[in-house]
């Protein structure tokens, strides 16, 4: 019973032929929006509101609400190096399913509050090199058909407290390496690495949270049985890898041959850790934020990582893939899911 709403305006320092993406971007563009969001779940590849997202394996409950502000000044050159540089004011407000509960001990008596939002302002560069860069142009986004060339990023927010109501000085890194490896007839590999650092004392809004995806289609950067929310750290190193075998097994079945189907593996996982400053103040202080669950304990990575594995055919019918996912590790904790089917649709060339 809420309005949910975003509105964009981007102006252009550089006159456009067709298409608003066209390369080389040099544009300002503000952002607002007004929604709700789903706590450990990004689909980075895809609009929120897909209709195969929107079917969950599980109820999707890790919801709160988000009000965010952004200025973005965003500049490409033709050595595919670019930058872009945001101004943002967000707000996380808090929910029945995601409160924001501060405990506090004071002469032996503990009191409990409960938070309606956090505020924070941050300034974030970002930075991009893809060496040899070509896109495919879409009416209103593009995609990249080089993956054989590295792309190297580089983000770093930095929040100021005090400012339009913000609560938190911080810093906060990320880094990403994405590269597709060719082994000739063997097939090839996508590769991609992650790695970020919250580097101060932050409530666990603000904390990295790992991409969980609840749907049952197969998303790049997210964990198919992963639930939302399941982990939280405040440092991490993430890893996604995609072998297509291109026919390596098939190509050599005489009858499946003629049905030019495709192996494919997927590994994917993640070291995190989660430092003694960012865990549930077990003095009661009031300084950070409980979290909304009640043995907490089970939500920090360990030594072990987290991984899942994944088998799958794909090019079913030119357009379908179909993949059995396996859970490795963390399989004793409850209501998770250790194994699970998930499909993609897409033209493979």
């Amino acid at each position: 019973n809420k309005w949910k709403y975003m509105g964009e305006l981007e102006y252009s320092f550089k006159k456009k032929k067709e298409h608003p993406n066209e390369f080389p971007i040099h544009s300002l563009r503000l952002h607002y929006e007004n929604d709700i969001y789903q706590y450990g779940q990004n689909y980075l590849y895809t609009n929120k509101d897909n209709l195969f997202i929107s079917l969950k394996r599980q109820e999707d409950d890790k919801i709160g609400y988000v009000r965010k502000a952004e200025l973005t000044y965003t500049k490409e050159f033709h050595n595919h190096f670019s930058f872009n540089v945001t101004l943002r004011n967000r707000t996380d407000i808090s929910s029945k399913f995601i409160p924001f509960e501060r405990t506090q001990t004071i002469d032996g008596v503990t009191t409990s509050t409960f938070v309606r939002d956090v505020t924070r302002s941050e300034v974030e560069l970002g930075l991009r090199y893809a060496p040899k860069e070509k896109f495919i142009q879409k009416k209103w986004d593009r995609n990249s058909v080089t993956p054989e060339h590295p792309v190297f990023t580089l983000s770093h927010k930095v929040g100021f407290k005090g400012i339009l109501g913000s609560e938190f000085n911080y810093h906060h890194t990320e880094f990403g390496f994405y590269k597709r490896f060719w082994f000739s007839a063997f097939g090839y590999t996508d590769c991609i690495i992650k790695a970020g650092k919250v580097w101060n004392q932050v409530p666990y809004p603000m904390l990295i949270i790992p991409n969980a995806n609840l749907s049952y289609t197969i998303q790049r950067e997210s964990y198919s049985l992963m639930n939302a929310m399941e982990f939280f750290n405040d440092e991490y190193a993430s890893w996604d890898l995609t072998y297509n075998m291109n026919g390596l097994i098939f190509n050599r079945i005489p009858l499946i041959k003629k049905l030019n189907l495709r192996e494919v593996i997927s590994f994917r996982g993640m070291y995190g850790h989660l430092s003694e400053k960012n865990r549930p103040d077990p003095l009661n202080t009031g300084v950070l934020y409980k979290f909304p669950y009640e043995n907490y304990e089970q939500h920090y990575l360990g030594t072990m990582p987290y991984m899942e594995v994944g088998v799958g055919i794909a090019n079913i019918f030119k357009v379908l893939r179909v993949d059995y996912v396996h859970r490795l590790t963390y399989r004793d904790l409850p209501g998770i899911q250790k194994w699970g089917i998930r499909i993609e649709l897409g033209v493979q060339f």
